[in-house]
C-alpha cells in the first residue's frame, strides 16, 4: 500500500485551538459592533419619547430587545472567551513558578479588580427607583418638556 492510500494521523475534523480562538474573538468583534450599532439607532435615531416610530418595521422597543439579545450573546462568547484563556490568566496572575516573588499582590490585586467588577454590576439591583418629576402641565412621558 502506498502512503496515500493511509488516513493522517491527528487532527481530521474540528479546528485548531487557534482557529477556535479566532472564531470567538471574530463572534465577539461582531456582537460588540452590532450592539454599539443597536445603541447608537436607540439614542440618535429612535430616542425616548419618538412615540411609534419605526426603522425596517422595528419599534424602539423591539430594537431594545435586539440589544438585550446581543448584550446576552456577547456575554456568553466573552465568558467562552475567558474559559479557553483560562490557563494564560491563572499565570499572569500567580506569576510563573520561575519569577520573582510578589505573586501575593497580582492575586490580591486581581481579587480587588473581580470584587469591584462585581460590585459595579449588582448595585443597580439593589438601588430604589425613582420616578421622574415631570413639570407642571407635561403629561405625556418622561420627555415631553423638551
Amino acid at each position: 500500500m502506498s502512503d496515500t492510500a493511509e488516513p493522517k494521523q491527528g487532527r481530521e475534523r474540528g479546528l485548531a485551538p487557534g482557529q477556535v480562538n479566532f472564531v470567538i474573538d471574530a463572534l465577539a468583534l461582531a456582537g460588540l459592533v452590532m450592539l454599539a450599532a443597536t445603541g447608537l439607532l436607540m439614542h440618535f435615531v429612535l430616542p425616548p419619547g419618538s412615540g411609534n416610530a419605526t426603522l425596517w418595521n422595528m419599534t424602539r422597543h423591539a430594537w431594545g430587545e435586539v440589544h438585550f439579545i446581543l448584550a446576552l450573546v456577547i456575554l456568553g462568547v466573552l465568558s467562552l472567551h475567558l474559559v479557553l484563556h483560562w490557563h494564560w490568566i491563572v499565570v499572569l496572575i500567580k506569576g510563573r513558578p520561575d519569577s520573582k516573588p510578589g505573586a501575593g499582590w497580582r492575586i490580591g490585586l486581581a481579587l480587588l479588580a473581580l470584587l469591584a467588577l462585581l460590585a459595579v454590576a449588582a448595585a443597580p439591583f439593589f438601588s430604589s427607583k425613582t420616578p421622574p418629576e415631570s413639570p407642571q402641565g407635561a403629561g405625556r412621558g418622561w420627555h415631553s418638556g423638551r
